[in-house]
């Protein structure tokens, strides 16, 4: 199974949109303000790190969605010629 992984930036977006600083998720995860830092400009793998990231925020995978969008899928040339 292929792991999904989320851009710091994503993670930087939702935080924003939620009024929080660097400092006080750092706080709520509790690690440092630097180590907090460092995942915003990084990708994130761990599904527990993800979980922790989004409990810290007051959020969850919705309201993460909702601020960051997946992609819309891009469909093959055959299916699109059936729409035609």
């Amino acid at each position: 199974m292929k792991q999904r992984l989320i851009h710091g930036e994503a993670i930087r977006k939702l935080r924003q949109v939620k009024g929080f600083t660097q400092y006080t998720v750092a706080k709520n995860m509790n690690i440092t303000q630097q180590a907090y830092s460092k995942i915003e400009k990084r990708k994130v793998s761990s599904i527990k790190m993800f979980q922790r990231i989004l409990l810290a925020l007051e959020s969850n995978l919705n309201e993460f969605e909702r601020v960051n969008p997946p992609p819309p899928h891009k469909m093959s040339n055959k299916v699109q010629m059936q729409f035609i």
